[in-house]
């Protein structure tokens, strides 16, 4: 049941809607996905049954239908009932599972092949997947250093190695990398409000600490956003909550603590269904879950004030080590054993910063044997993986494995999920890079018609 002062606020903020509102509760909540888009380049080169698909085909493959969530060029619908982490395909990264009004931030987010980004508050990874591989280099943090596990599992899941992750108070990490990113998006810590259809919960969360507790978080928030956001550069800032105390109100409280920053209208047809921000910032967006098919979201776009645009350039007199974006490239770095392929000409990597990753982790030397990773895995292409073996250039020697690529319905692939030991051909030997219909999953190793299973199961 809905407390009653949040019954009361609600009525005051949607007038003659309320009852609309209230009646949405009774519908079931909206459930999407969200291609990755680097894998969907490789849709092109077929799969193992001569299949060359569409993205809609693929999506009513995975789900039977291919209705489009209209704000965003990756986003789609899926059934109530549909366990899409069952699916080999969630399992090479093909797709996030994400609800549908979440993805209007990211999907409505101006950003380029050259644009450095970071995602200040980013775990589980919702946002900073749908941004990974759009841009040159993109810094993913989230403040808890447990999130940001689970964020850096959904990135490699991603499969690139233009990103880092790190776990930092965006304070101390705004002294590091002042007027950094072209580009930053805050998906801010809110109450939940536009998530109590979804999850009930959040109700007595609500109840307990409320817009008021979340509210100077935000803005602390923002202001360190605003410190490490380039001039001429675009900041996003969104929740899922309704509360003007979260959203305009703060937004307010810093555009006039920062004059050079303004909002920059966000653009949308009427058939969508999102609503004006209030209290004059129309070009902000609200997401009601009796107007649109998702959950309840509120997205402001805005632009720091700047004669000359500076994106994917160094600034002369810029001495912290920013490179051009656009002139990015790779190095391969043994630490402690472990090789890694680090993005070099971004951000400088070796200030001091709690990273959990940075770029690509490949693999490891044990007694001089090269052990690949499994984010390794993930990191080769459709392309690649159909020509039967993989191979790529170490600091040391070239690493190659050959490839067994099942079908989407061989019952081989959930036992090799599951970690279980599968059957192979004999002919197939040593390290093995195992794919669903050309997608990778994951390593094993051949040896005597049997596939020793290297799966990262979970215990």
């Amino acid at each position: 049941m809905l407390p009653a002062d949040y019954i009361k606020s609600m009525k005051r903020l949607l007038g003659d809607e309320y009852v609309a509102y209230e009646a949405s509760f009774s519908k079931h909540p909206y459930r999407g996905f969200r291609f990755n888009r680097r894998r969907i380049k490789d849709l092109s080169e077929g799969d193992s049954q001569g299949r060359h698909e569409t993205v809609d085909e693929l999506a009513v493959r995975i789900t039977g239908q291919n209705e489009k969530v209209p704000w965003n060029p990756l986003g789609y619908y899926t059934g109530e009932r549909d366990e899409l982490s069952s699916s080999p395909y969630y399992y090479s990264g093909m797709f996030y599972i994400q609800e549908p009004s979440a993805m209007s931030a990211a999907g409505m987010f101006p950003v380029d092949k050259t644009d450095l980004v970071l995602d200040l508050c980013a775990a589980p990874g919702g946002k900073s997947t749908d941004l990974a591989g759009g841009c040159a280099f993109l810094l993913s943090n989230d403040y808890s250093a447990s999130r940001a596990r689970g964020l850096l599992k959904n990135m490699e899941l991603y499969g690139g190695a233009d990103y880092a992750v790190c776990a930092m108070d965006p304070k101390d990490l705004s002294k590091l990398y002042p007027e950094t990113f072209d580009k930053v998006i805050v998906d801010a810590p809110c109450s939940g409000e536009g998530m109590f259809r979804k999850d009930p919960s959040l109700i007595k969360s609500w109840a307990d600490r409320g817009p008021a507790e979340y509210a100077p978080i935000q803005a602390s928030i923002l202001d360190d956003a605003y410190e490490m956001l380039k001039k001429g550069g675009m900041m996003m800032y969104s929740t899922c909550t309704f509360s003007p105390l979260e959203n305009e109100e703060n937004i307010l409280s810093f555009l006039n603590s920062h004059p050079d920053m303004e909002v920059a209208d966000i653009k949308v047809p009427d058939e969508w269904g999102f609503a004006d921000g209030l209290m004059g910032l129309s070009g902000a967006k609200r997401l009601y879950p009796h107007r649109v098919k998702g959950e309840g979201h509120f997205i402001c776009l805005m632009r720091k004030k700047s004669y000359e645009r500076s994106f994917g350039r160094r600034p002369q007199d810029d001495n912290r080590g920013v490179g051009d974006s656009s002139e990015a490239s790779f190095e391969h770095r043994i630490i402690g054993g472990r090789l890694y392929l680090l993005p070099q000409g971004c951000i400088d990597l070796d200030k001091k910063v709690r990273f959990l990753r940075t770029g690509l982790f490949m693999g490891e030397y044990k007694r001089d044997r090269f052990i690949p990773a499994h984010s390794l895995a993930l990191f080769f292409s459709r392309r690649q993986c159909r020509q039967g073996e993989v191979s790529i250039k170490t600091d040391r020697d070239v690493f190659s494995a050959c490839v067994l690529d099942l079908c989407d319905d061989d019952e081989r692939l959930i036992r090799y999920l599951r970690g279980e030991t599968i059957q192979i051909d004999p002919s197939i030997k040593g390290h093995v890079l195992v794919c669903c219909d050309g997608f990778p999953l994951g390593w094993g190793r051949g040896a005597n018609g049997k596939l020793k299973n290297d799966y990262p199961v979970s215990k």
